[in-house]
């Protein structure tokens, strides 16, 4: 209780939990969120990779992104990855397309349209 006697005012939470989708750039809870994170893939220039971390236990930056078609669609053709996760150079999103792939979730339409256009043997 404040010195003069009056209620104390309300305070606002620490951190709610929040995090912002890097291809809506709207907020929402963690658990609606998929977690990636920038790693390099070998070579002598070094690629950097835009990876899913399903556990949440990789290291380094980590963007977030809503699990739906749109959003990885938008964050990919805004290049929001390079930005969101500060790698030095353009990022690779073949790891999370084909993470993508092998989810129930709706195919993005970049994805679905590569798939399409594939010769069949």
């Amino acid at each position: 209780m404040p010195p003069d006697g009056s209620p104390p005012s309300p305070r606002k939470p620490l951190h709610a939990g929040l995090r912002t989708c890097v291809g809506c750039r709207a907020r929402d809870e963690r658990s609606a969120l998929v977690h990636l994170v920038a790693q390099t893939a070998g070579g002598p220039p070094p690629r950097w990779q835009v990876v899913v971390d399903e556990r949440g236990g990789l290291p380094g930056r980590g963007a977030w992104l809503h699990p739906r078609a749109e959003c990885v669609e938008r964050a990919i053709a805004r290049k929001a990855f390079g930005r969101a996760l500060r790698t030095p150079e353009p990022v690779d999103t073949t790891p999370l397309q084909e993470w993508w792939a092998m989810q129930d979730l709706e195919t993005p339409p970049g994805v679905a349209s590569q798939e399409k256009n594939r010769k069949r043997v």
